[in-house]
């Protein structure tokens, strides 16, 4: 069996070499090279991993075979794929697709690049998966706010936390204010209706609106408190 493995490695890689250099598209079918699902039955999977494994992976890494959502042809060292607990979340995917549109798989592939990944995935490249938390970590990075979709990928990123009661808000700046700064959840409020004359005021007294307001661009954001204008005018009369 092994020599069979061993010759059948041989035509693999002669193949995928062919289909790359023809540029044959849909190679996410070819990139399968973890164990059958019943791996319990399987004997030498040491010898499998370092004599079939790793060479069919170190062939698929050099080559650009992946097309992302945005169109472009990449290689899997350049990509981005869902963090485990997330490859059923399609949701999720969506957020990726639009922060991150040039290394996340399309969506006609990323099931199968999903299956792919996930097979021995400590034998890919180290954070080839991006978890929630590395997005956001990310975030700041990555977003041009001239994009003319970026208020609205934001929107749509702040409507998911809210949708997953997720707390991640309050520990990652990601919620963007008027001076086109990020901050955390609690540190803005909804932008409320206000002369640009009171914020100039406000400015002159050493307390810049525009830092604690969410940018107005955004709209209305849930999970966003509405900013106190009572309590705001109230120090001044």
């Amino acid at each position: 069996n092994r020599q069979f493995l061993l010759e059948f490695k041989i035509e693999y890689l002669s193949f995928l070499e062919t289909l790359t250099n023809n540029n044959v598209s849909n190679m996410h079918y070819l990139a399968l090279s973890g164990f059958p699902d019943n791996q319990k039955n399987y004997t030498g999977q040491d010898w499998y991993i370092e004599e079939i494994q790793q060479s069919i992976r170190k062939s698929i890494l050099s080559k650009e075979v992946l097309i992302t959502s945005s169109g472009r042809c990449i290689k899997i060292n350049n990509a981005f794929f869902p963090a485990a607990d997330l490859v059923h979340d399609e949701q999720y995917y969506d957020i990726l697709a639009r922060f991150l549109p040039d290394n996340v798989p399309c969506r006609e592939s990323i099931s199968y690049w999903n299956r792919v990944i996930n097979q021995e995935i400590e034998n890919w490249p180290p954070s080839i998966t991006i978890s929630l938390e590395s997005l956001l970590e990310k975030l700041p990075n990555i977003l041009q706010l001239s994009d003319s979709e970026a208020y609205s990928t934001l929107h749509g990123l702040y409507s998911y936390l809210q949708a997953k009661h997720s707390t991640l808000g309050e520990k990652y700046p990601i919620y963007l204010n008027e001076k086109g700064e990020y901050k955390l959840r609690d540190d803005v409020k909804l932008y409320p209706k206000i002369d640009d004359e009171i914020k100039s005021v406000s400015k002159g007294l050493k307390r810049d609106l525009d830092a604690e307001f969410l940018n107005r661009k955004l709209g209305d954001v849930p999970g966003i408190s509405p900013f106190d204008l009572e309590a705001f005018y109230k120090p001044l009369n």
